[in-house]
């Protein structure tokens, strides 16, 4: 019965900590590509606005473009910028470590107890440590990939 109970155990510290890898990890992914592209709508839209080949209108209408992803880039870089992706990184690689320790523990043929027990509590140390929060495009994207793209092996399921 124990037996049973620790596999049961290793297979929802196995589930949990690759959504939570993989979240964190989508979640930096998501925030290096929306401040390059931040970056490249602003450099691009403005050239263009120069470039004297646009009428009035279209001159504006790039301008405020670049205007707003200047404010949005603020608003990132305010938030954390880039260095919040490499937060998202160490976590994500915390949780893939755990991961991947829960998973060799789960093929073997016998399990220690303790050893599940200590992989529990490195997950309960992990899930209270402050860190990022993975955001909603993040928690999507994870779950895509690892349901869909099979990014993941679901040895856990």
């Amino acid at each position: 019965m124990e037996k049973l109970m620790s596999k049961e155990l290793l297979k929802h510290i196995g589930e949990s900590t690759a959504y939570s890898a993989k979240g964190h990890f989508k979640t930096a992914d998501i925030r290096r590509i929306t401040t390059y592209i931040y970056i490249v709508v602003n450099i691009v839209f403005a050239v263009m606005a120069i470039s004297g080949l646009f009428t009035q209108l279209w001159i504006q209408l790039l301008s405020i473009a670049s205007l707003i992803a200047s404010i949005l880039l603020l608003i990132s870089e305010t938030h954390g910028g880039l260095g919040i992706c490499s937060r998202h990184t160490k976590f994500g690689n915390l949780y893939l470590e755990l991961h991947n320790d829960t998973y060799s523990e789960f093929l073997k043929e016998s399990r220690d107890q303790q050893n599940v027990e200590k992989l529990q509590e490195r997950l309960n140390k992990l899930n209270k440590t402050e860190r990022p929060n993975i955001n909603l495009g993040g928690r999507h994207w994870a779950k895509y990939a690892i349901e869909k793209s099979g990014e993941m092996t679901k040895w856990w399921k």
